[in-house]
């Protein structure tokens, strides 16, 4: 049976995160096959350039309850860029800043997803000049648009 897998990333609809962003900008995350319980699943992160002045150097993701780091396994990044596992619910790829304007894209493999019927994933994005971008809001019912989802 398939489920329907709610995946919160750098932004599905984000707004301006600075006056130097650009507005709308966004990341997306998917998974596949985006089925509870699925082995070896490639979730696939492309987080969006959206400083015109800084490169992203590094990408962390929250794992949601039933995925550990130590389930995930890197299979593409930008060049140079390292798997880091040092916290056990966060993974964090890294490296040399991406230039300014190009996306930092990267996949993984997860060992097994969990037998849930949505997981989310919350993201922090760090730029060469020191900025963080947090896209941690999970919408809800109370909330369907969040201003960092």
């Amino acid at each position: 049976m398939r489920h329907r897998w709610a995946i919160v990333a750098l932004a599905v609809t984000a707004a301006t995160v600075t006056a130097a962003s650009p507005a709308w900008a966004h990341t997306d995350a998917k998974l596949t096959p985006a089925r509870a319980g699925a082995a070896n699943a490639v979730l696939s992160v492309d987080a969006e350039a959206e400083s015109r002045t800084a490169g992203t150097t590094s990408v962390q993701v929250y794992l949601p309850e039933g995925i550990a780091a130590s389930d995930i396994t890197l299979l593409k990044a930008p060049p140079g860029w390292k798997l880091s596992t040092t916290t056990p619910n966060s993974y964090t790829v890294a490296g040399p800043a991406v230039p300014v304007g190009q996306d930092a894209e990267h996949q993984v493999r997860v060992r097994q997803l969990p037998n849930t019927a949505q997981v989310s994933f919350k993201i922090l994005q760090k730029y060469s000049d020191g900025r963080i971008d947090r896209w941690i809001e999970v919408p809800s019912s109370a909330n369907p648009e969040p201003a960092n989802p």
